[in-house]
């Protein structure tokens, strides 16, 4: 019978992977990163469990270097990155949260900033994110308070220099 000491060692060992800031400064290592799109609902929803699924599979997973989660893709409302990532990260699991600036003004961002360094996240990938196209009865407003570049200076300004941030940049979206 498995003790819960052998249990916890398990699964450390098996989930324990290299910081990402690690891997991308070894100009010898490819790194690989697989993106997961949460879905809506709760967690408990039968696409929410089968996400968590794939995603713990994809964290035990050697060829998996991290797994990059999106925050509410195509500007629909969805469930928000940090509930699916909170419980990779305490497997040990390096997750890139993305944080858009669409559904929260610079405030909330600062807070939220605070809550993700407080639960354990070091990687964020900044954008300005996708109009939102429909929301709770009818189309919701976005708010757009700061941009990508913004969000990356406020991310900088974090204490400790928690975050390993980065942002992205498309051609091909014209809004």
């Amino acid at each position: 019978m498995a003790t819960e000491a052998s249990l916890a060692q398990s699964a450390a060992g098996a989930w324990n992977k290299r910081p990402l800031h690690e891997l991308l400064d070894d100009p010898s290592r490819f790194v690989t990163i697989a993106e997961l799109v949460t879905s809506r609902g709760l967690i408990s929803d039968p696409g929410s469990s089968r996400m968590l699924s794939l995603a713990r599979a994809l964290a035990e997973h050697p060829r998996f270097d991290a797994l990059s989660i999106t925050d509410n893709p195509g500007g629909h409302a969805m469930l928000s990155s940090d509930t699916i990532g909170t419980d990779l990260v305490h497997r040990g699991q390096e997750v890139i949260i993305h944080l858009s600036c669409k559904d929260w003004n610079r405030n909330a961002l600062e807070s939220r900033c605070w809550k993700l360094a407080s639960e354990g996240f070091r990687n964020v990938l900044a954008l300005s994110g996708d109009y939102p196209v429909s929301g709770y009865h009818g189309q919701s407003a976005p708010v757009f308070d700061i941009d990508a570049v913004g969000l990356l200076q406020l991310l900088s300004e974090v204490p400790g220099g928690h975050f390993v941030a980065g942002a992205v940049v498309t051609n091909y979206k014209r809004l």
